[in-house]
This record gives C-alpha cells, structure tokens and sequence, in this order.
C-alpha cells in the first residue's frame, strides 16, 4: 500500500457529496432500509400495503416515504384516493456508481 501526502489530484464536487450524504442519510433508518427492499421486489405499492407490512403507524410510514422521495429514491404516483410507491432505480444506480472507486 502506497500513501501519499498530496491530495492536489482530488477532485471536489460538494453538489455531489451532498447528493450522495442526503441519500446515505435516507438508508440510515431500517425502516426505510425495508421499503426500499420491499419496492425493490414490487413493481409499485400502495401506502396502506407498506403499513401493514411494516406494522408502523400510517404517519410514520408517511415521513418515512417522504425522506426517501425526498432523497428520489422513490417516486409516487397517485392514484386517488391512494398513492403507488415505486423504486426510482435510475437514482439509486447513481448513487451506486458515485460510491464505487478505482483503486491505483
């Protein structure tokens, strides 16, 4: 292993590491963690179908998709009077890509 003590070649993107932190931020609850394991196999689902699987209070679910939404790892498509959750796979295959490194 080879350390270096220059770091001039690093490029710096601060959108970007904060795109990948509010998304880390959006895994860091189990509960999250489980819809999206859960929409990950779906091809889309209905709030009510997530609160009984999870067994959470249906506002908790609710702040829950909201975070993940708001991360763009899902995306919500209405259906009145209900909305279908569904993976946005394109986001998390970014955010994939972004975390992957090259060793030298």
């Amino acid at each position: 292993m080879h350390c270096t003590s220059s770091i001039d070649n690093i490029s710096i993107d601060t959108e970007l590491e904060s795109d990948i932190a509010n998304i880390a931020k959006a895994f860091s609850h189990p509960a999250r963690v489980r819809i999206i394991r859960i929409l990950s196999q779906l091809n889309g689902c209905m709030t009510s179908d997530l609160v009984n699987e999870l067994n959470l209070a249906q506002s908790t679910v609710s702040e829950h998709l909201r975070i993940l939404r708001q991360a763009k790892l899902v995306i919500a498509q209405v259906q009145a009077p209900k909305t279908c959750y569904r993976i946005n796979a394109e986001q998390l295959q970014r955010f994939y890509q972004q975390l992957e490194y090259t060793q030298i």
